[in-house]
């Protein structure tokens, strides 16, 4: 694997952080719609043919304390 440079001002790591909270509002906010979320379960269980959007409950987990996000780390 090629050896990265550590000549990136401050200026160009902050561009490539990735702002976490815009991809979950955009996810949480397309998923509250039982009509999207009825189709992302089934897209990850296949199998389940029986399962219709009533039978969905929407589980939202809000204010996780978190250490620290190993993926959000600019290497």
């Amino acid at each position: 694997m090629a050896e990265q440079k550590n000549d990136e001002t401050v200026e160009e790591k902050e561009e490539r952080v990735v702002k976490h909270t815009v991809k979950d509002s955009v996810f949480t906010s397309l998923f509250k719609e039982k009509r999207y979320l009825i189709q992302l379960y089934r897209a990850l269980h296949p199998e389940d043919t029986k399962t219709t959007e009533d039978d969905l409950k929407d589980v939202t987990v809000s204010n996780v304390l978190v250490d620290d996000f190993p993926f959000s780390r600019v290497f």
